[in-house]
């Protein structure tokens, strides 16, 4: 009977050495499955899960040239703290038809060319793309999200500006008065004065017909008087002392 009871406490005395093993374990499996929890898989602790995004394009409107970029920035928050290290998705919901629109990012971890990219939110909670624009005018819809928390921009592509073809035109001025018309509004010259400027200073006087008064209306450089307005298309006689080439654009 003795060595019965004996072998019982034994038996009973092994058990619990094991539910203690078990035990250790299990908290081991708890404290580390938190901590993973509290990291993601950059390795850099991460900050609350989002429940908003906030999302700004810079700019808004860009010519859709097929090279303009609109750099989109989004920002994860939950109540005031930021939502760092978490990934975030951009992609274009909506485009012009047959547009070639696509996003950007410099994150090589995730897709960072096409309609859909991502990026992680750095200690602020923000993360950004670049909008490249297509040849196709029109709105361009973007949306960023993580889970079910979104939030959509729009960047619209404008009208492409055909290139101002502008022409120079050197006039020679000879000694004496010139008869001339100025063969384009150039922008630095506005009024007598600033023609008389742009001559230098071998000019004495800028005169023209005042078909109002019926007379000739004469501006002396220098002297604050009778300083009429110029456009080009109109004749003009500019007095020179010296010749000189002057060019107009």
């Amino acid at each position: 009977m003795k060595k019965r009871d004996e072998e019982a406490r034994a038996n009973m005395k092994g058990k619990m050495s094991n539910c203690l093993v078990v035990a250790v374990v299990l908290l081991a499996v708890s404290a580390l499955s938190g901590a993973v929890m509290c990291v993601q898989g950059n390795g850099h602790p991460s900050g609350p899960e989002p429940t908003s995004i906030t999302i700004d394009v810079d700019p808004s409107s860009i010519p859709a040239d097929g090279t303009s970029i609109s750099t989109i920035t989004a920002r994860a928050m939950k109540d005031n703290e930021p939502s760092n290290n978490y990934i975030l998705i951009f992609r274009i919901t909506s485009e012009p038809r047959e547009g070639d629109v696509n996003l950007i990012t410099t994150d090589t971890d995730q897709p960072h060319y096409g309609k859909q990219v991502g990026n992680w939110t750095n200690d602020g909670g923000y993360a950004y793309a670049e909008l490249k624009s297509g040849i196709k005018e029109g709105p361009v819809t973007i949306e960023v999200y993580r889970g079910n928390v979104s939030s959509t921009a729009v960047v619209t592509l404008g009208k492409v500006q055909p290139p101002v073809n502008k022409t120079n035109f050197t006039l020679e001025f000879i000694t004496g008065y010139n008869m001339i018309s100025l063969p384009v509004n150039d922008s630095a010259v506005t009024d007598a004065a600033s023609f008389a400027d742009k001559i230098g200073d071998n000019c004495t006087g800028i005169i023209k017909w005042d078909s109002a008064i019926q007379e000739y209306v004469t501006y002396l450089p220098g002297v604050p008087l009778k300083n009429f307005d110029v456009s080009g298309g109109e004749g003009y006689l500019a007095n020179v002392n010296h010749p000189t080439d002057v060019t107009f654009n």
